[in-house]
């Protein structure tokens, strides 16, 4: 379901903006394409260990980290 946005490839639309009431800033409604990092339960990638301990390591793919447990 979520991802993280690696590179935008191409802007196709920018909408007009809106001011937040009481916020003091302005969203846009932006239609991109891109290129994403989505990994999927199960897909095997490569890893950088950073920590081991007695329950399990910690690795980071990319920008993402994650935890792998020894049980």
């Amino acid at each position: 379901r979520y991802g993280f946005v690696i590179a935008v490839t191409t802007i196709d639309n920018i909408g007009a903006g809106v001011i937040q009431p009481g916020r003091g800033f302005v969203l846009y409604p932006v239609k991109y394409k891109a290129i994403v990092f989505r990994p999927f339960k199960g897909e095997v990638v490569d890893a950088v260990v950073t920590q081991v301990n007695k329950v399990g390591l910690f690795t980071e793919i990319g920008p993402m980290s994650c935890f792998i447990s020894r049980h």
